[in-house]
């Protein structure tokens, strides 16, 4: 057994446990008031009281209001990075994309009212969509990384990695957008399957 107050490899500490927990109620705290307030309605002296934190502590966790309501993005962009990576290399590249993208679909229907939410303030506030934009590129570098590995092509002349890149996005936000409005009675990873399926024709790949 570890001496006391020493935790095993892989076991969070208390200091991490805590900093986990903080960072997690100022995420409820922002979610629960852009819904209720609005993005631009909301200050951050308003989530850290609805937190019972000081705004010092916020800003050790977040920059700004835009970061909180994405704060899972750099997570999601390594789950899928790791997805892509775990695919067979003898799978069809667009088959390995769609798998992979799919991870994200399944956690945003698993997650429905928040990312709900998301996607009404980014339809509705410059800010948040600006954010928005900003990490979607991030998709699209590491969709371009792996069909240049995949394929061999060097993106600087060729435009095939890039293009699948931009055109993954543009299927996943094409899914999403009718997903969150609620018009269709299909599961948001079947309409990003369908989405995919419909742009894998006349790329290239």
């Amino acid at each position: 057994m570890p001496p006391p107050g020493v935790v095993g490899r892989g076991t969070p500490g208390r200091r991490e446990r805590h900093k986990a927990r903080t960072r997690r109620s100022l995420e409820e705290a922002a979610l629960r008031l852009f819904a209720r307030r609005g993005f631009d309605d909301t200050t951050i002296e308003d989530i850290t009281d609805a937190a019972d934190v000081s705004p010092r502590t916020f800003f050790r966790y977040f920059a700004s209001k835009e970061d909180v309501l994405f704060a899972d993005h750099a997570q999601q962009i390594q789950r899928f990075g790791n997805a892509l990576s775990a695919r067979s290399a003898d799978e069809p590249v667009l088959a390995s994309i769609t798998e992979a993208l799919l991870t994200l679909a399944d956690d945003y229907e698993e997650k429905r009212e928040r990312y709900l939410l998301r996607f009404r303030l980014l339809a509705s506030f410059p800010g948040v969509a600006a954010r928005g934009m900003e990490l979607q590129a991030k998709i699209v570098d590491v969709v371009a990384g792996f069909v240049a590995e995949r394929l061999g092509l060097d993106p600087s002349s060729d435009l095939r990695p890039v293009l699948v890149g931009q055109v993954t996005v543009g299927a996943l936000a094409a899914a999403t957008n009718i997903w969150s409005t609620g018009t269709s009675s299909r599961s948001l990873p079947e309409l990003v399957r369908e989405s995919l399926e419909l742009t894998a024709d006349g790329m290239g790949v």
